[in-house]
């Protein structure tokens, strides 16, 4: 995300997997405009196409909403 001038990551998506094969549906995910004070939803598809199962963490929402405050 960019506010100010300023890039900041929204969240990082970390793992060790042996022949599993995890891909996102986009390369990015484009907000646009977004007004003070309102909030803007993107869906994100992540799918496992490998044959062995997977377990992401995610940050909170609260974290992520400190990253979001400028």
């Amino acid at each position: 995300m960019e506010c100010a001038g300023l890039v900041q990551t929204l969240f990082v998506v970390t793992g060790c997997c042996q022949g599993l094969e995890i891909a996102l549906d986009v390369d990015s995910v484009p907000f646009g405009a977004v007004v003070q004070n309102s909030s803007s939803t993107r869906q994100l598809i992540m799918n496992n196409t490998g044959d062995i199962g997977a377990r992401f963490t995610l940050l909170s929402d609260c974290i992520i909403m400190m990253l979001l405050t400028c």
